[in-house]
């Protein structure tokens, strides 16, 4: 096999469609052409219209496919191309090639790692920039090749969680994703209720039934759509939403103590703008490490930092305080106990008048019996229950959003969600 023939098969295209002939690449900016003459072999001229086995060359054309499958690089296969005129009927026609998309200029080698593109986090510009095409060209291609994707079954472990997108159906879209996978099982186009409904609607019981727990923020609409749609499962709230309820709260309350009460300039100020994180996490996590302060000139630990700042405002030390007793949640292994842990945070929220300790109790009253069911259930399933998987899949959707043009489309965005969360084997 000459080395003309190795190449024409490395790129999936048939030798015997071509002449015979030694080729050598033909080097330009950015990349490589070859240059392939079809064979105008006689056993070929078969008319396509009539059968007729009577043609003979009526001319040739030269048309470029490209081969490219590297970033930065520009790759062509430069073809003349054969056409015949059938001396019975008078019909021309040209002979297909093993491994070129008719009506295209692309391989279909090409189309086929594009198709592997489609399944990786690459928006469509970096795919284009690969093959050379435009954005909107390989928008086009990957409505042609992916008409549809259809969704995962519903699994065990259910979580849903909504990200923010604007689209023609609202403000807000879902995310079902399975919990012990991570895989996206469906996006849902909106969080209203009556696409919610619609969509579950169309679920058949006998696999709404396979869903055992359904992990959630604390969206109202939720529950609601559990005890409509999956009434033999448990509802969980994700531990992120728990405790993110109390640290948000905690974080803005060490702002007005900042702002209010320790001066800018002064000791405890520049401690907290700069190590605000060390008020969010468990004490025992707080590094024992020394500040020094610009305005005192001394040296300080840490721990003794944080405690300075509590104690000078008392509203941010109750937060603090049940924020820290908050943490403890894995100790409660019962529904009882959980129940009696988590009315004894609420409580402690209570003990303050400020109002953003209060909402923050309302709501962890409102989903208490959720709550107490995360927190016991936990080593009931031996499973640590979050919904840091729906979340981890918003962020990358989230990113894949920003950045990636053509994602304005619901289905587009959906399809190409799935691919990458669900159907991608070697993420």
């Amino acid at each position: 096999m000459s080395n003309s023939s190795t190449f024409i098969l490395m790129f999936g295209l048939n030798p015997d469609d071509y002449t015979n002939e030694e080729v050598e690449p033909i080097k330009i900016d950015k990349g490589w052409i070859i240059n392939l003459k079809q064979s105008k072999d006689a056993s070929k001229r078969i008319c396509p219209h009539c059968k007729s086995i009577h043609s003979q060359v009526k001319d040739y054309h030269v048309v470029e496919y490209s081969i490219s499958d590297n970033p930065g690089e520009r790759n062509y296969v430069r073809i003349r191309k054969v056409r015949f005129i059938c001396m019975d009927c008078g019909a021309t026609y040209t002979n297909a090639l093993k491994g070129i998309v008719e009506n295209t200029n692309l391989t279909e080698r090409t189309l086929q790692l594009m198709k592997v593109s489609f399944t990786e986090m690459l928006t469509f510009e970096q795919i284009g920039r690969t093959y050379g095409l435009s954005d909107a060209r390989i928008i086009q291609l990957f409505d042609e090749l992916v008409p549809y994707v259809p969704r995962r079954l519903f699994p065990k472990y259910l979580c849903i969680d909504e990200v923010k997108m604007e689209t023609e159906y609202g403000k807000y879209i879902v995310i079902l994703s399975d919990y012990e996978t991570g895989e996206i099982i469906d996006v849902i186009k909106s969080r209203q209720d009556a696409y919610l409904r619609r969509y579950f609607n169309e679920i058949p019981i006998k696999e709404r039934e396979n869903v055992k727990y359904l992990i959630s923020d604390m969206y109202d609409e939720y529950e609601s759509i559990r005890k409509t749609f999956f009434p033999k499962a448990l509802h969980l709230i994700d531990m992120f939403h728990i405790v993110k309820q109390l640290t948000e709260a905690t974080n803005r309350l060490r702002v007005r103590a900042m702002n209010n009460i320790l001066y800018e300039g002064s000791f405890g100020h520049e401690f907290m703008k700069s190590k605000w994180k060390l008020f969010l996490i468990r004490a025992n996590e707080i590094p024992d490490k020394e500040y020094t302060s610009k305005t005192r000139e001394k040296t300080y630990t840490y721990p003794n930092m944080v405690q300075y700042c509590l104690n000078e405002c008392l509203d941010l030390y109750k937060a603090y305080s049940a924020l820290q007793d908050l943490y403890q949640y894995k100790e409660h292994k019962t529904y009882t106990t959980a129940i009696a842990f988590i009315d004894f945070i609420i409580n402690k929220l209570r003990g303050s008048e400020n109002e953003l300790l209060n909402k923050v109790a309302d709501t962890y009253k409102k989903w208490k019996n959720e709550i107490a069911h995360t927190f016991s259930h936990k080593y009931k399933e031996d499973k640590y229950f979050t919904n840091a998987v729906a979340e981890g899949n918003n962020s990358k959707f989230g990113t894949l959003v920003k950045i990636a043009y053509g994602f304005h489309n619901f289905e587009r965005t959906r399809k190409r969600f799935l691919l990458i969360k669900s159907y991608n084997y070697h993420k």
